[in-house]
């Protein structure tokens, strides 16, 4: 748990929808035991990448798999609230939950980023601005956003236009490769899997 009082490390927060639910849209190219185990190791890279980069972790998930996963490499894992109806409202359950426990910075980050580099996330992490977001390749959806919790503010995650709703929340746009091939489609499992 992290001490009392407020803390400018940042935390790394990843929702993870279970894996025996997870990437549905891919069923045209893999079965279901594929789409599973191509998300838990997506997953795993995403989580490996945090750990070695020394960032503190919380996992939000509705799985028993990816909790057991986070917490075997370190993560705090924090259950979904069960009346959350998109992924905005899991993460920023997530963001309220570290901002009563005093942290002031965090990195949402999706778990399916097959490519993510360390540099990428220094990349996010080291602008002086204060709001940073990664779309994905079409600049509609954020696949990463660096914000400060002081004071929270609702996130746009879940819209299929988050991207430039973080924009319009005043972010500044960073765009690399390893942070914009997320895997959703069939076509992005042909080439990145």
């Amino acid at each position: 748990m992290t001490a009392p009082g407020r803390t400018t490390t940042p935390w790394a927060v990843l929702p993870v929808k279970d894996f025996a639910r997870a990437k549905s849209r891919l069923a045209p190219v893999l079965d279901p035991t594929q789409r599973a185990q191509a998300a838990r190791r997506m997953c795993l890279h995403v989580l490996s990448i945090v750990k070695a980069a020394g960032l503190p972790m919380l996992v939000l998930t509705d799985g028993d798999a990816p909790a057991a996963l986070a917490r075997g490499l370190g993560a705090e894992v924090l259950a979904d609230p069960p009346d959350a109806q998109r992924l905005g409202h899991v993460v920023d359950a997530g963001l309220a939950h570290l901002h009563r426990r005093g942290v002031t910075h965090a990195l949402v980050l999706m778990a399916d980023l097959p490519q993510l580099t360390r540099a990428d996330l220094e990349a996010i992490l080291s602008p002086e601005t204060a709001t940073v977001a990664a779309p994905d390749e079409s600049d509609a959806g954020t696949n990463a956003l660096r914000l400060r919790l002081h004071p929270p503010q609702p996130t746009a995650f879940g819209h299929a236009d988050s991207f430039s709703r973080h924009l319009e929340l005043g972010a500044t746009p960073l765009r690399r490769p390893g942070l914009a091939r997320d895997v959703d489609l069939p076509e992005h499992a042909r080439r990145w899997l």
